[in-house]
């Protein structure tokens, strides 16, 4: 149970020294004031800590975890809103967490990252259970999954405030315009960015066991690249039609395209020396 607090703890003061955002890549809480945005986080990571020791002491050892992943995440969502509805007096209604927008964002979240959300509980559940000693590899890449949750849950919380709030002077830093109507309208494009995105963007991924994470340093939030070979045991071994087809296209581009382009540069270029 001391290394599960210390890396909590870890990362509450991690959030503590600095929270700009130094990725390159814009993400939606980026407009919040930054006091807002500090408690948002603090408590999202709260949540999932209380959610995840629940999860762990009422889990039958015998039986293992059991659970569904963008449900946890759905609670986490839940919960802090709760928390917000009596702290923060701007927020006087409930976040519409069963809209289809929320329900699709979370489960992006859990296409993109659900393998390792599962393996950070399962490792923090075996190490409390059995009282097992994880190495610090382990909690370092605990403490880097558990960094990008927070932010990437942040974010979907963000974009839920955003939506449901009658003003958002009191959120929003006076220095960014948030169109609200504008962020409203893009909740169809929700689903079918997700479904692209996983199916024919980043089809290699089902084969890479290469993940981005978002980690805390003294300089913000930055990237973080980690090949985690561990899950490739436990990835399915068979494509769909789709994923076949979008995955050999993609990797004859990569290959044949630039032997085309070399060979084609070449003729060229013996052609016109013989002129």
């Amino acid at each position: 149970m001391r290394q599960f607090d210390l890396i909590f703890t870890q990362i509450s003061l991690k959030l503590q020294l600095n929270i700009i955002n130094a990725t390159g890549s814009p993400m939606l809480s980026d407009c919040l004031k930054k006091n807002v945005k500090l408690y948002l986080l603090q408590e999202v990571l709260i949540e999932i800590k209380t959610i995840l020791i629940n999860l762990i002491y009422y889990t039958d050892k015998a039986e293992g975890l059991n659970y569904k992943v963008d449900r946890v995440l759905q609670l986490v969502l839940i919960f802090v809103q709760k928390k917000m509805i009596h702290q923060l007096k701007f927020v006087e209604s409930n976040l519409n967490y069963s809209s289809s927008e929320a329900k699709w964002l979370l489960k992006n979240l859990e296409t993109e990252d659900g393998e390792l959300i599962k393996w950070v509980f399962e490792q923090l559940f075996v190490s409390i259970i059995d009282n097992h000693t994880l190495d610090s590899k382990q909690q370092m890449l605990i403490g880097s999954i558990l960094e990008t949750l927070i932010l990437k849950l942040t974010d979907i919380l963000t974009y839920l405030l955003l939506i449901e709030l009658k003003s958002n002077s009191r959120i929003v830093e006076n220095t960014i315009d948030v169109d609200t109507l504008f962020i409203n309208a893009q909740k169809n494009n929700l689903y079918w960015n997700s479904y692209i995105k996983t199916n024919f963007l980043k089809p290699k991924s089902i084969y890479s066991g290469i993940y981005n994470l978002k980690i805390f340093t003294g300089n913000g939030f930055c990237n973080k690249l980690v090949y985690f070979p561990m899950l490739k045991l436990k990835e399915k071994k068979y494509l769909s039609t789709l994923q076949f087809i979008v995955l050999i296209y993609l990797e004859s581009i990569d290959f044949l395209y630039p032997k085309i382009q070399w060979t084609f540069r070449k003729v060229s270029t013996k052609f016109i020396s013989l002129l």
